[in-house]
């Protein structure tokens, strides 16, 4: 098998194998820790605004700067990029194996350091950020883009429940949640969206890596590069390593998880 044959394969393999893991009841990210209706939208933006600012590193002022972030399709370049594949295959592993998902799936296993990130900051409410600064900072270790390319995103996803989900359908008549995602040249790449996948029609896979999908709101603030090194610093800092060690534990850890699925193959 070509390398870069089976950068595509291992990837969607990790990312579709998403869409069987069930976690309904788990933690939300942020104030999305429950599903509100919000007559008043710009209270709810002031709500993102103030909790962005209280509990994460952000640069927001006011509800004003919030843009929506539509995306548009992943070049192609990128799409055959072996190093962009090998890391977005690495995130949505460990996204998969997140703490509120279900724990009767065989999931796979990760260097101790990064199973206690992933209960931390899963716990923390901040699940979908830990895992973009990391993506943020494979791709940009790997050379794969630079920060000129690539921006960090900071706000709040919404959608109307799936009329098909009665579940769904009771806990309101519109889901938010504070999060937080990549734009690359334009495109959006959300590989923690999936914590949605019971509540709104993805069709597909529960990731966006383009366009974010039709019924779907994105708005967000784009962070300055200080934002994204200090969410690195507090990161590196809760696994006692340095900034460079913190981001070197997880390229090795993907380019061993990518070793072993092809010795699988």
């Amino acid at each position: 098998m070509y390398y870069e044959e089976a950068i595509f394969k291992a990837s969607f393999i990790a990312i579709a194998s998403q869409c069987f893991i069930m976690g309904i009841g788990m933690k939300r990210d942020g104030v999305g820790k429950m599903f509100e209706q919000h007559a008043n939208h710009k209270n709810y933006e002031k709500k993102v605004v103030n909790y962005i600012r209280k509990n994460w590193h952000s640069r927001i002022k006011n509800e004003k700067e919030l843009t929506a972030y539509k995306g548009k399709d992943l070049e192609a370049s990128i799409k055959k990029n072996p190093e962009f594949m090998k890391t977005v295959m690495y995130i949505a592993e460990l996204f998969e194996s997140s703490e509120w998902n279900n724990r009767a799936v065989k999931l796979p296993t990760f260097h101790e350091k990064i199973r206690k990130e992933l209960v931390k900051w899963e716990e923390n409410g901040e699940l979908c950020l830990y895992l973009s600064v990391a993506c943020y900072a494979l791709l940009e270790k790997s050379q794969v883009f630079n920060d000129r390319e690539m921006k960090l995103i900071q706000g709040y996803f919404l959608h109307k429940p799936d009329t098909d989900n009665a579940l769904a359908r009771m806990m309101g008549d519109t889901h938010v949640g504070i999060h937080a995602w990549i734009s690359i040249k334009g495109s959006v790449l959300d590989l923690s969206i999936g914590q949605e996948r019971d509540f709104f029609n993805f069709n597909e896979v529960a990731v966006v890596m383009g366009k974010v999908p039709e019924g779907m709101t994105f708005k967000g603030y784009q962070e300055p590069k200080k934002v994204l090194q200090k969410h690195i610093q507090k990161y590196a800092k809760f696994a006692e390593l340095s900034e460079e060690e913190w981001r070197q534990l997880h390229l090795n850890e993907s380019n061993k998880k990518f070793a072993e699925f092809l010795q699988e193959e």
